[in-house]
């Protein structure tokens, strides 16, 4: 046998790594915004579209649609898709996996699909396929963000809701920012919330001050995010860098400093940022300062 043909790979050995490159190179890339009509479907569109006119396959799984859904999605192929498309469709799993597209598209991974659960429990089968996913995710569907919102509102927060741990399992987060003013006109504009949905919003969620509470959270979170994600892209040697937030706490010796010191605490601790109390020493120090050292 000659040294060429012993040389020839096997051909369930390169099928198998085929297949897992295929795999490694599936990505969860989320569009995540701050409150309702932020713009979250249009970025995560506008992306399928620069994917396809690269030659990517890329399909519409579920989406919500405020404006023209044939407008919206033209030039796209949507899964199950017929002449006259509604302007709600939900996930189909089974029918995703037989299409067994590059990239698919999601629109709210909050929302039920067809069977009632969840469309965010699909995700791992669909990476795990080798099938990239584009979702949007509101910022309100997380634990804590809602759980934060429900104290001002006077509101508990509804179920379902994801914990934050869920963002590890993001590779990508696209923050898809606005102002609340142009938020608000938006809404207004598009009739994205019906008027008796809308009047309501308006006396909870999407009051000016609680919108930038809102906006100010999805910011950080987004950071915290990218700040979790560099080390992927350093080397061995760099790899043991750190990337938190530091926070010094400089003070005089006086009454009332542990409080401060509690309170600064309190907050790091919330961002997950290290804390450093900085306080000169002297000679002259009474015994009372001695104390509180």
């Amino acid at each position: 046998m000659s040294r060429s043909v012993e040389r020839r790979p096997n051909p369930t050995e390169l099928l198998r790594q085929i297949t897992t490159e295929a795999r490694r190179r599936a990505s969860f890339r989320v569009y995540l915004g701050y409150a309702r009509g932020c713009g979250t479907t249009t970025a995560m569109l506008d992306e399928a579209r620069r994917r396809h006119s690269r030659g990517a396959d890329v399909v519409v799984a579920a989406y919500e649609i405020h404006d023209s859904p044939s407008r919206a999605l033209s030039a796209m192929e949507v899964i199950g898709a017929t002449r006259d498309m509604p302007r709600v469709k939900r996930l189909d799993i089974v029918a995703v996996l037989a299409r067994n597209p590059e990239v698919v598209c999601i629109d709210d991974v909050m929302a039920p699909d067809i069977v009632g659960k969840p469309a965010y429990e699909s995700v791992p089968g669909l990476l795990s396929a080798g099938i990239t996913v584009l979702a949007t995710l509101h910022l309100l569907s997380l634990r804590s963000a809602a759980t934060a919102i429900a104290g001002m509102v006077g509101e508990g927060a509804l179920e379902p809701l994801l914990g934050d741990d869920f963002f590890n399992q993001i590779d990508e987060i696209e923050y898809v920012d606005i102002t609340p003013d142009d938020l608000l006109a938006r809404i207004r504009e598009r009739s994205i919330l019906t008027p008796a949905q809308l009047a309501v919003a308006m006396q909870r969620e999407l009051r000016p001050a609680v919108l930038a509470i809102l906006r100010e959270t999805a910011l950080r979170m987004t950071a915290e995010h990218m700040d979790r994600q560099l080390p992927r892209y350093l080397s061995a040697e760099q790899a043991p860098l750190e990337f938190r937030g530091r926070i010094v706490l400089a003070l005089p010796i006086a009454v009332g400093m542990d409080d401060r010191i509690r309170s600064v605490a309190r907050y790091a601790a919330s961002q997950g940022s290290k804390l450093s109390v900085i306080t000169v020493r002297t000679r002259r120090l009474r015994d009372e300062e001695k104390a509180f050292l």
